[in-house]
């Protein structure tokens, strides 16, 4: 059986940006790339996502009250992203429901485990949808995740 899981990605940096979305597609994701709250909150509105990663400092807003605005809307897990690791930073985290706070530069290898361990808690709001897709070269809407 295989899963459709839909990530919203928030980050600022171009290559640091594209090369997470490359890495995340290559494992199956379908991944949109937000540059700013303001593209993330549109493309929220837009579709529908399962998971949010998101860096918590971006031009136009924090990425802890974008965390806590779209999981009001619609329960989505989320990851945080970010070089900012102080306690504080962490305590923020939790607080804006965070499921996970990620130090970059982070491995392909934790950054997916952590993407399954928000998809795969059966007490997250994620969703899971059944799929038999792949992922197109532009990571366009036939992106599919699989989770065994």
């Amino acid at each position: 059986m295989s899963y459709l899981v839909r990530i919203l990605l928030v980050e600022d940096h171009d290559d640091t940006a594209e090369a997470y979305r490359t890495l995340l597609m290559r494992r199956g994701y379908f991944v949109h790339v937000a540059r700013n709250v303001a593209d993330a909150k549109a493309a929220a509105v837009a579709q529908e996502f399962d998971l949010l990663i998101c860096d918590l400092v971006l031009p136009d807003g924090d990425g802890c009250e974008l965390c806590r605005e779209l999981r009001e809307a619609s329960g989505i897990g989320a990851i945080a992203l970010t070089a900012c690791g102080y306690p504080a930073d962490f305590a923020k985290t939790k607080a804006a429901g965070f499921r996970s706070h990620l130090l970059k530069p982070v491995s392909l290898d934790v950054l997916i485990a952590a993407v399954e361990s928000v998809v795969q808690d059966p007490s997250g709001a994620v969703n899971r949808r059944e799929s038999s897709g792949a992922c197109d070269e532009k990571g366009g809407p036939r992106c599919h995740g699989v989770i065994p």
